[in-house]
């Protein structure tokens, strides 16, 4: 299903970069403003990894800037800039360069940190998991230096709307109401997938993710430069589970 889908510590921002000085530079008074929103994926199930950034200028939408995540250059595509890496390209826990250029005066680098590993532990249904009807809870394992988790839903494909739950947790574990398996009010017969994602950042909704970003307590913009602002964000994706509604 298509979706347009951590460090008790600090999402770290390297100082912008412009022209060998220290700081940020004095810009002209026809300076521009650019925003950058995105996320770094790093899927547990099966260990690929997935970047998707929007960047605009001015308020539209902007392709002319050259944007490498280490030494990656990021595609261009309908919806910005895309890049999926190999297993062995992303590790959990590390920190990767993100630099953003173009041919005026856009220099900018920035840090993103994906958070450690993590799992779901425990789901309060039978080793079926068929659902009951009734709210149950989700446990799972702390993942290092996690800002906090992302608990979310995917639903069964016949689904009748490209949506599914999705609710911030500040601790590792959570519940599930009947409302993150219903459509108007009803529930939905099949497999929904259950997923837990950490994050170090400021999470937004991307091509990348197979779930939702929550729309509520969304934490605040995190990238702020003299001509770049926006938010980005790391992000650790748990093996799914799932919950069977009959």
């Amino acid at each position: 299903m298509n979706k347009i889908s951590a460090i008790s510590g600090v999402f770290l921002l390297a100082a912008v970069i412009l022209g060998g000085c220290s700081g940020d530079p004095v810009a002209p008074h026809s300076q521009v403003d650019y925003r950058v929103e995105g996320v770094l994926v790093k899927s547990l199930d099966g260990g690929s990894a997935r970047i998707d950034l929007t960047l605009t200028r001015d308020s539209i939408a902007y392709k002319k800037a050259v944007i490498t995540l280490g030494t990656t250059v990021l595609d261009t595509n309908a919806f910005g800039y895309s890049k999926t890496f190999a297993p062995a390209d992303i590790a959990i826990g590390q920190n990767y360069n993100l630099n953003i250029h173009d041919s005026t005066w856009l220099n900018v680098n920035l840090i993103i940190s994906v958070p450690g590993s993590l799992a779901i532990t425990a789901m309060g249904l039978p080793a079926s998991r068929l659902y009951s009807g009734l709210s149950f809870a989700v446990d799972w394992s702390d993942a290092a230096n996690a800002n906090g988790y992302i608990l979310a839903t995917d639903p069964p494909s016949a689904f009748p709307d490209d949506t599914g739950y999705a609710e911030y947790v500040s601790i590792s574990e959570g519940t599930l109401t009947p409302a993150a398996l219903k459509y108007n009010d009803e529930l939905v017969a099949g497999t929904h997938k259950v997923y837990v994602a950490a994050f170090i950042g400021a999470p937004t909704a991307t091509p990348g993710l197979p779930i939702e970003i929550p729309t509520a307590n969304n934490p605040d913009d995190n990238v702020s430069k003299t001509i770049l602002f926006g938010r980005l964000a790391g992000m650790v994706l748990s093996v799914p589970d799932s919950v069977v509604v009959p």
